[in-house]
């Protein structure tokens, strides 16, 4: 009893059916169903019986030793089985005796097929069938008794063989009960999804066709000796001893009778089944006795023991497919439950893929609704902050610029958010706003300034601005652009342990401005490296949410640069941005301006003298029209938006831009946005760009 309890511990009551015990067990079965065809006839009789005797009385020994009783009227179908066969065994081994010993084994063989048919009976009770289940079980136990009956119980009564009353009733429980088995194993096999139940009906239905053949041969033709068909009973019993090494429940869930895991089954089957009829109707072969018709059901059964494991096979990968989708877990990664078919692991990547996608997508409104909330209520604050910010007499003029500074771009990040809050959910905004050329010096460096104060308590953390550039100019979103530079310093200072240097440097490359961020922190691993800047993915940030790189990237990209990173582990990192350069004009030149208010021409002609610049000033379009016609294509132009007797300056600026002129700005107290329709336009206010 010691080998059959260590054998029962790989049952799966408290293992898993993959484990590799199970695993090795299973190959070892079909090393012993391929080994036993190599058995010569001579000594088929000695090996093949007592074997499956031995491989009964294990079944029933695990089963016990694992204390785990399924039902116990399978306990006893299982132990009427090992009586049978064992009586069956000693009445070929005592001929004397054989038709009492004989009597014994089909009394026990008949109540093995009473208790499974009464086991499948309430098992197909249990899973609610359908009318159309109830009475594909009436039409398969109706054909199986008439196949019985007319090959097995007619000829043998005929036969005169055991001719007394007790054989003829216990011939036609045993037929009549082995067809319903037939039938409802058929049916609960291409219902279940165990696997367990899957290999137990299997292994009944080759039991119940090769007992056919086998009733015929010692009922009707008294032949003692063992036939080819003794090998369908030995793998009936290693389909249920294999069952032991999966989940044996029978209370799991069983497939509908409209589920693809029933209808493939019948649509590879029939398919088959119309090829042996149709061989069958052409005279290829002739069924004239039980022997035939068995060989007949074995190929019978072979296909449809193939159309069942597929079917079942296709089901498995598509539950596997839902539990992927419930847990979220990644079909390329996870190590259990692979999809064998290449076209549902692949379905299920991409429903993956959407899936977090949209999961994603609900994170970032959550942020984008926080954010607005955060925008919306700092505004009193910050009005709070300004009026103190009127009255800074005691600081020195330095500070008092930049606490203005950082107080009025905390106010700009507010308006942004905000902005962006409005555009409606799980839409992107169809208006582009438009960019403009701003000076990258002066935008870096009161950036610079307010870090260097954020800082100034840490004097062994160092920020230095390398100008090679000069007053480069670039085309972007200034408080954008600020917002960058701003997290991008925080980000370097973040990955020093204790001191450290960050190097903000600008270069003029050909047709852009190189702007690196280059910090001697701890640096990044290259396996993290390529995945930064992607939306979600973070480094060295506890609770980190990676929206600050991924904003970087794409909004850089969104002016018509690039954005990168290098790093090596250890050493540092540095974040290059190119943005396409603007390349800015000689101020000795002439511009043209068109607006209605002459407050606005004297503020513009005093600095535009100061500036050297040969300022053509008008109120009227007129006037302007006839100096345009003489002006080269690349003049500066600025024009005001509302020019009074509802003449609009953008109407103007079309005609210009149509006639080939390409420096157009509008100036104007109207938001970039109302002008988004004109990309080629500039946009700004009132002040002259010429000053200080």
């Amino acid at each position: 009893m010691g080998i059959i309890s260590e054998l029962a511990q790989i049952s799966p009551k408290t293992q898993p059916a993959n484990r590799p015990a199970n695993q090795f067990f299973r190959l070892a079965i079909l090393f012993l169903a391929i080994s036993v065809l190599f058995i010569s006839n001579n000594l088929r009789g000695q090996i093949l019986v007592p074997l499956e005797i031995f491989l009964e009385l294990f079944i029933v020994a695990c089963i016990i030793a694992r204390g785990f009783m399924p039902r116990a009227i399978w306990i006893v179908a299982l132990s009427a089985l090992l009586l049978g066969d064992t009586f069956d065994y000693l009445s070929h081994r005592s001929p004397d005796t054989v038709q009492n010993i004989f009597a014994l084994s089909q009394f026990f063989f008949t109540v093995y097929v009473g208790t499974a048919f009464t086991y499948l009976w309430g098992m197909f009770r249990r899973s609610a069938p359908s009318i159309q289940e109830i009475a594909c079980f009436v039409l398969l136990t109706v054909f199986w008794a008439y196949i019985s009956w007319g090959f097995v119980l007619l000829p043998f009564i005929q036969s005169g063989n055991y001719a007394t009353l007790f054989f003829y009733i216990n011939s036609a429980l045993y037929h009549s009960m082995n067809a319903g088995i037939l039938a409802l194993a058929g049916i609960i096999g291409i219902k279940t999804y165990s696997k367990y139940w899957l290999c137990v009906t299997q292994g009944l239905m080759l039991l119940a066709v090769a007992s056919i053949a086998l009733a015929y041969n010692e009922g009707v033709l008294l032949d003692i000796t063992v036939p080819f068909y003794e090998y369908g009973w030995l793998w009936g019993i290693l389909f249920i001893l294999t069952s032991l090494t999966f989940e044996d429940s029978d209370k799991k869930a069983m497939a509908k009778w409209s589920d693809i895991r029933v209808k493939l089954v019948w649509i590879i089957f029939v398919s088959n089944v119309t090829l042996i009829g149709t061989l069958y109707a052409t005279k290829i072969f002739y069924l004239q006795n039980a022997t035939q018709l068995t060989s007949l059901l074995f190929i019978l059964y072979a296909l449809w023991t193939l159309s069942n494991i597929l079917a079942f096979k296709i089901s498995d990968n598509l539950n596997n497919l839902f539990k992927t989708l419930e847990t979220r877990e990644d079909p390329r990664t996870k190590t259990t439950g692979k999809l064998f078919f290449n076209e549902i692991e692949q379905f299920a990547d991409k429903l993956h893929s959407a899936y977090m996608r949209i999961e994603e997508q609900a994170k970032l409104t959550a942020i984008g609704e926080l954010s607005a909330q955060v925008a919306h209520d700092i505004r009193s604050p910050l009005a709070a902050l300004d009026v103190v910010l009127k009255d800074l007499s005691a600081l020195p003029r330095e500070k008092q610029e930049l606490a203005r500074g950082a107080v009025g771009r905390i106010g700009e990040i507010a308006k942004d958010l905000l902005e962006n809050h409005k555009k409606p959910a799980g839409k992107k905004s169809t208006i582009k706003t438009p960019v403009a050329s701003h000076n990258l010096r002066q935008l870096i460096e009161p950036i610079l300034a307010e870090k260097r104060v954020q800082y100034s308590s840490k004097p062994e953390i160092v920020i230095e601005f390398v100008n090679l550039a000069g007053d480069t100019e670039a085309n972007l979103k200034p408080v954008e652009f600020q917002r960058i530079i701003s997290n991008l310093i925080n980000n370097a200072i973040e990955s020093f342990e204790k001191r450290g240097r960050v190097i903000i440097e600008l270069f003029n490359l050909p047709s852009h401005a190189l702007l690196k961020v280059v910090d001697n922190g701890k640096g990044i691993p290259s396996e993290i490296l390529y995945k930064l800047g992607q939306k979600g993915e973070t480094h060295g940030k506890a609770g980190g949410n990676g929206l600050g790189l991924y904003h970087a990237r794409t909004m850089v990209e969104s002016w018509g640069g690039s954005f990168k990173i290098e790093s090596e582990f250890g050493k540092g990192t540095a974040v290059l941005l190119e943005l396409p350069r603007v390349n800015v004009k000689a101020t000795n030149h002439t511009a043209v301006l068109l607006d209605d208010d002459m407050l606005v021409h004297m503020n513009w002609k005093m600095v535009a003298k100061t500036a050297k610049v040969a300022l053509k000033a008008y109120s009227k379009p007129e006037g302007f029209t006839i100096t345009m016609e003489n002006m080269p294509k690349d003049t500066p132009v600025y024009i005001d938006s509302d020019l009074g007797n509802g003449i609009k300056g953008e109407d103007i600026a079309k005609d210009l831009y149509n006639k080939g002129f390409s420096d157009i700005t509008m100036t104007t107290g109207h938001s970039p946005e109302k002008f988004a329709h004109l990309p080629w336009l500039k946009v700004s206010g009132k002040e002259p760009p010429w000053a200080a």
